[in-house]
């Protein structure tokens, strides 16, 4: 059964926020205000599920308020949008966020993963197979009203490393890891994640 304990607080109070998880496993929060439709949020904070610390990152400089919304992309960056404080008049200025893996040497996938059904293994194509240390898996964000209820991570067993290729656990059954499209990614000691590969949720082994 699940469990709910306090950890430390955000520095800013905010609603409306737009929350965002990392393929690394922190989980970013961006946009909202501090009252109603009021008082904007500019600066992002970012959670760490290790330290269980909350960081304050740079500032954006576009006001996220009612039907905004945040996307985690292929490539690592996090794509941030929308947002009315007035019925009617659209915020229609995007922003990126770029975490910091971004300018760090990145492990790669360098082909399509072989996904088996569930309780089978999924392999991964990779030149930094020596390296990768675990693999995560990120259900494929679909956000309405500034969040996805449905996002959540998989962190999968790494079960065998190859020359060119690493072979990892695939999710137990649906309710670790529902039927869907994923993003799947390595990462080497460091936790720097490669770009995403999207692959589905059970794989081709099953109908």
């Amino acid at each position: 059964n699940p469990t709910i304990r306090t950890v430390a607080s955000t520095r800013y109070r905010r609603k409306y926020m737009s929350p965002v998880i990392l393929p690394n496993g922190k989980c970013v929060i961006f946009g909202g205000t501090e009252r109603g439709r009021d008082f904007p949020v500019l600066t992002p904070e970012m959670f760490d599920p290790i330290t269980e610390t909350w960081v304050v990152l740079q500032s954006s400089s576009v006001a996220r308020h009612y039907h905004s919304t945040a996307l985690l992309l292929t490539d690592g960056k996090v794509w941030v949008a929308g947002g009315t404080a007035v019925s009617g008049l659209w915020e229609l200025r995007t922003e990126y966020f770029n975490p910091s893996y971004m300018t760090a040497t990145r492990p790669t996938i360098s082909g399509t993963p072989t996904v088996g059904s569930y309780g089978g293994s999924i392999t991964i194509p990779t030149p930094s197979a020596t390296v990768i240390t675990s693999v995560s898996l990120l259900r494929l964000m679909n956000t309405t009203h500034h969040y996805d209820p449905n996002q959540r991570l998989v962190w999968l067993q790494l079960q065998s490393r190859g020359s060119s290729s690493v072979r990892v656990a695939a999710p137990i059954n649906a309710k670790i890891a529902p039927p869907g499209f994923y993003l799947i990614h390595v990462l080497n000691t460091n936790l720097v994640p490669s770009r995403g590969r999207i692959i589905r949720i059970p794989g081709t082994a099953t109908t």
